[in-house]
């Protein structure tokens, strides 16, 4: 899937913002602010994993996910 985001800016990779938001929503988040709550509760073995050096805001998850 192409990146819709400018160069510029990005500081999070696109699969690792979409991962984290799947795996909040299989553990019941229905909300952008539900998921950045639940992002930044995770494990940070799991932020690791994804790439994330910290959880991103809900107003960025908005943002990219729109754009998509």
């Amino acid at each position: 899937m192409p990146d819709p985001r400018r160069r510029q800016g990005r500081r999070y990779q696109l699969g690792a913002l979409l991962a984290l938001c799947t795996i909040a929503v299989l553990a019941g988040a229905t909300t952008l602010a539900a998921v950045a709550r639940h992002a930044a509760y995770l494990p940070e073995e799991i932020h690791d994993r994804l790439g994330l050096r910290a959880a991103p805001r809900a107003t960025t998850l908005g943002r990219v996910l729109a754009r998509l």
